[in-house]
């Protein structure tokens, strides 16, 4: 693990006149905008809980392998030609630590049987870490969502993708579970060169299907079906494409006195504009939990304010360190292996 910065990236922040939040307010349908008051009227108010989480050590993470297998390893010292040699593979998929570190993440991850929708970006890297971590919830009938846009910020052999339906293949029926339809055609390679307008424009497509998930998830049954026919007499034109996505699909309704938990499993760098700059990066397989602010407990009723800024949650920025060396990992599976045998938990 590298030392993490205290200074915070300086990530433009473009929200004003030309962000998805106002093409949202001119189209959307009032259902989504404005959370529905059914759940207010029970006494409990729904709160929507963001995990994001970037994949485990990749073969393209050139410094987090050496450092690994060498905690005092210097990065001044680095093989520049074996740096490149890691950055030139197409779609790299997870070293042998970094399925170690997934698998733990399914032990150390909290809320698993508190989650509620997964979005995944549709790299190979991701993907692993996504099955490996969160297979319980998968198996519990939460089917991910893959989302292009979600895809790591740079243009270059290791941010490229692999043929989807192919990729899913390999992982069985868990593939079989994973929604694709969001996938744009020709998005193995990015088409738009790297700038912060276009990771900004990704950033809010974002933040902004999260937002309306999270609201669309907190209505009654009746609710939705009635937003639903009032999408559905709407002129096509007219339609907002940030709704069309989520009136698609059947999502599982949330039962009384449930709070809406949405795993992203995504990349490092597009996690550090996800979060606006905002604090520290993220280590590989590291996961932190975020809520939009004004929502956050103590905030202002999230009827009042549709932010799509993320805030870092007090418990969240207090959770240990999960990182580990190899050794250290391996030899924490190994006990928790044997435990698990003895009829532990």
């Amino acid at each position: 693990m590298l030392a993490r910065p205290n200074s915070k990236m300086n990530v433009p922040n473009p929200l004003g006149e030309q962000s998805p939040v106002s093409e949202i307010k001119k189209t959307s349908l009032n259902y989504i905008l404005n959370p529905p008051s059914t759940m207010a009227t029970t006494g409990f108010k729904p709160k929507v809980y963001i995990h994001l989480i970037r994949h485990g050590q990749s073969q393209h993470n050139y410094s987090a392998i050496q450092y690994s297998k060498d905690q005092n390893y210097d990065p001044k010292n680095a093989d520049k030609s074996e740096r490149a040699r890691c950055k030139s593979v197409r779609d790299p998929g997870l070293t042998t630590h970094g399925i170690n570190e997934a698998i733990d993440l399914r032990h150390r991850f909290p809320y698993m049987d508190k989650i509620t929708h997964i979005l995944t970006s549709p790299l190979r890297r991701t993907l692993q870490t996504m099955f490996l971590g969160f297979e319980p919830a998968i198996k519990r009938g939460i089917n991910p969502i893959a989302l292009d846009i979600l895809r790591e910020t740079g243009f270059g052999p290791n941010h490229f993708g692999s043929d989807l339906p192919s990729l899913l293949a390999e992982f069985g029926e868990l593939g079989e579970s994973v929604i694709t339809t969001e996938i744009e055609p020709g998005w193995e390679i990015p088409q738009v060169v790297r700038s912060p307008i276009e990771i900004s424009r990704r950033r809010n497509l974002v933040l902004s299907r999260l937002r309306e998930l999270s609201n669309l998830a907190k209505m009654s049954e009746s609710e939705l079906n009635q937003a639903k026919k009032d999408f559905e007499e709407l002129d096509p034109d007219t339609r907002s494409p940030f709704n069309m996505w989520l009136m698609k699909y059947d999502f599982p309704r949330l039962r009384e006195g449930k709070d809406v938990h949405i795993a992203v499993v995504t990349h490092g760098n597009f996690l550090k504009w996800m979060t606006f700059g905002e604090g520290v990066l993220f280590d590989n397989a590291e996961f932190r939990t975020f809520m939009f602010k004004g929502e956050e407990e103590g905030g202002p009723d999230p009827k009042a304010d549709q932010s799509l800024h993320l805030v870092e949650m007090k418990e969240s920025k207090d959770r240990p360190e999960a990182w580990l060396c190899e050794a250290d990992l391996v030899e924490k599976l190994r006990m928790r292996e044997e435990w698990s045998g003895r009829g532990g938990c």
